[in-house]
């Protein structure tokens, strides 16, 4: 679910009506395809809501909304390649509020001045479209959760005093670094064999929070028999709370674990659906392309499953404020695992629409 933090994106737009052939329809092209691989996809799965100038609905002056924008959104995302002067003074407005602002651009289209800044680079070609977009939702989400540092100008702008400059990395050390067709795939195969023996932890204590409640309903109907009362049904959901306080310990790291895996899948699916959309592939994919299916299928049962024990679990939290405060902290830990495996519905239809095609003759 979102949380509806605003992340205000800059970088060069272009002009949709120029002409074909014209560096201000190859800026919009550029700008349109960074936006729907990289942009969109990594702001949206850290719960942000990202907004481009040429997007804002509102009436009134477009100049001095983008001004409030970089002044109040908590997050920017600064496409700086092939930067103009309208965008460099964008950045630099947001720089003297110290908020939150991360820095993307292709690799040897970046503005010097801005080149020994910390910035992601990528190339603009499938899998570096894909491993930006995972580089830029690791940035954000660090981000989020408080591993930020103002750039230097902005320290002294502040007054805030220096940060540790030796993890600073340039963007073409980024791009040097970027992970090819078949590293991509590799990581998430291997992170897919592992998977499995986490979702057989994470099991364990479901089915532990599931016997617990059964146990709790029978232990009821019991305490009602011999006059137990209100007093008695309390009682037995403050033990209820504790059973499951145990089991909340024992899915925190599983979940925590599993989310990490997941982020390793999805740049491997997504690059295997791009790249398969127009080639034909050997018996060697294919049979990866099986697996993913699989693979995929066994994530969607699940989170089907997470939403129905979900609802059955706040529901049985409303009998008691202790019970409910362990149960609303399960049904967080529930939503992280279902959020996590969200990405898997478009991969199985993808993957199915692949795996259908026509083979050429």
């Amino acid at each position: 679910m979102m949380r509806d933090v605003r992340c205000f994106v800059i970088g060069p737009i272009g002009d949709k009506l120029a002409d074909h052939d014209t560096v201000e329809r190859e800026l919009y092209e550029e700008s349109v395809q960074t936006w729907e691989n990289v942009i969109e996809p990594a702001c949206r799965a850290c719960d942000l809501v990202p907004l481009r100038a040429d997007m804002i609905a509102k009436t009134g002056e477009i100049l001095e909304q983008i001004c409030s924008h970089l002044r109040d959104d908590e997050v920017v995302v600064a496409d700086l390649t092939r930067a103009n002067p309208n965008v460099m003074y964008e950045l630099g407005l947001r720089h003297t509020t110290g908020k939150v602002t991360v820095q993307i651009g292709e690799h040897g289209r970046l503005p010097f001045d801005v080149a020994a800044i910390r910035t992601i680079g990528f190339r603009r070609t499938e899998s570096g479209m894909v491993t930006a977009r995972k580089n830029l939702q690791e940035a954000l989400e660090a981000a989020l959760n408080g591993e930020y540092d103002p750039v230097t100008p902005t320290r002294v702008w502040l007054g805030v005093g220096p940060r540790d400059e030796g993890n600073s990395t340039s963007a073409t050390e980024e791009a040097e670094d970027e992970e090819g067709f078949l590293d991509t795939l590799a990581a998430a195969e291997s992170a897919i064999q592992e998977l499995g023996a986490v979702v057989t932890a994470l099991a364990v204590p479901l089915t532990a929070i599931s016997d617990a409640f059964q146990r709790a309903v029978s232990a009821a109907s019991k305490s009602d028999a011999t006059g137990g009362g209100f007093s008695g049904r309390l009682a037995l959901t403050s033990r209820l709370s504790s059973e499951l306080e145990a089991e909340e310990e024992k899915m925190a790291p599983l979940i925590e674990k599993y989310e990490g895996m997941m982020r390793t899948i999805a740049p491997g699916i997504d690059l295997l659906v791009t790249r398969l959309e127009n080639e034909e592939q050997g018996a060697d994919v294919e049979t990866f392309l099986d697996q993913m299916i699989t693979f995929s299928r066994a994530v969607v049962e699940s989170v089907e499953m997470t939403i129905t024990f979900c609802g059955s679990l706040l529901e049985i939290g409303k009998l008691s404020k202790a019970l409910r405060r362990t149960t609303t902290r399960i049904d967080k830990l529930l939503k992280k695992y279902r959020d996590a495996s969200a990405p898997a519905t478009n991969w199985l239809t993808g993957l199915k629409r692949l795996r259908e095609r026509p083979r050429a003759s």
